[in-house]
Parts: C-alpha cells; sequence; structure tokens
C-alpha cells in the first residue's frame, strides 16, 4: 500500500523514504556515509524463514546495497543479505554492523548479477543465507548459530545501504517480501 502497515517501523530512516508504484515497492538510498535504512517488523519468536526478490538501481560507483535485514533491537547489531554494487560490479553480500552506521565484518561476497531472490532461514538458532537465479533453486552462501553475533533476532525486513556522498539519491526495488514460520 501507500502507508506503511501497522506492524512496520523505520528504522534510522534518516531521508530515505518507501514508495509503491506498479507492484514494486521502492526504497530510496539518500546520499550518506555508511547508513543503514531499514523498514522493520517483529520477527516470529520460533524458526522462520524470510524471502523477497529485489535490485539495486545504482550505476557502479562507490558502495550501495538492499535486501534482506536481521536485527537486534537490544544490541542495536543486524546481519544483512542482499546485493551490493560496488565500484566496478554488483556483488551478493552477507555484512555484519554493530550499529546502523558501524560495520563489523563481511562473511560473504561474491560476484553475482544485479536482480536477486534472497532467503534468510532461522533453525533451530541456526541463520541460513540462500540466493537464487529463479527462486526455485537456492544456493546455501553462509550460515551461523545466531548467538554467534546477533545473539538473538528480533525484527526482520528490507534494508538500503550507502557510502557515497555525491548528492545523488539511488533505489531498490522489492517486487514482493514473504515471511513463513
Amino acid at each position: 500500500g501507500a502507508s506503511l502497515a501497522a506492524k512496520w517501523s523505520w528504522l534510522n530512516q534518516g531521508s530515505a523514504a518507501r514508495t509503491v508504484g506498479s507492484g514494486i515497492g521502492s526504497m530510496s538510498i539518500p546520499s550518506n556515509g555508511d547508513n543503514i535504512r531499514a523498514i522493520i517488523q517483529a520477527a516470529p519468536s520460533g524458526d522462520f524463514t524470510v524471502m523477497c526478490k529485489h535490485s539495486v538501481l545504482a550505476p557502479f560507483v562507490n558502495y550501495f546495497g538492499g535486501g534482506l535485514i536481521l536485527y537486534n533491537n537490544t544490541s542495536g547489531k543486524l546481519i544483512y543479505l542482499g546485493q551490493s554494487v560496488r565500484a566496478v560490479n554488483s556483488y551478493m553480500q552477507v555484512a555484519k554492523w554493530n550499529s546502523t552506521t558501524s560495520f563489523s565484518a563481511e562473511p560473504y561476497l561474491i560476484l553475482w548479477n544485479p536482480c536477486r531472490y534472497i532467503k534468510i532461514t532461522r533453525v533451530s538458532g541456526v541463520l541460513t543465507f540462500y540466493v537464487s537465479d529463479d527462486g526455485v533453486a537456492w544456493v546455501n552462501v553462509f550460515s551461523e548459530n545466531q548467538s554467534v553475533f546477533l545473539s538473538s533476532v528480533t525484527h526482520i525486513g528490507l534494508f538500503t545501504q550507502r557510502n557515497n556522498t555525491d548528492g545523488k539519491i539511488y533505489y531498490a526495488d522489492f517486487d514482493w517480501f514473504r515471511v513463513t514460520e
């Protein structure tokens, strides 16, 4: 819809905005230095799968990203899986952040096509990150017990990230988002 449903809230919104058109939701990626912008909702208490189809519409000039996010509202830490557009190519990335403005680690990065199906599962406390070209055949790219970095997952959602100050706004498009328990 044109506005966020009650179960959604912004995390570090800043000047980011969300729009809907032709069945696709877009989140702006404002010009800024190392900031995560996200819309999040409460995570299921047990096992879950969260998926989306997305693309990041940005030139190969610096660091832009978008995709799925897992967040712990007590520690402020987060892990995301998504597209990372860099100076020369587009990659799929798993990245850990100590906060929405403090990068921690990048346990997975691989050259990949720009439009992606992605999913994250939590089964018995283990987080597993997957990518797919078609939404049918999935490749496991990273797994870790959630207690290693996040301790718990309180929220799930969609994010954008940017580390570039060229003064322009770019976009991440999300065709769909799904959570199953």
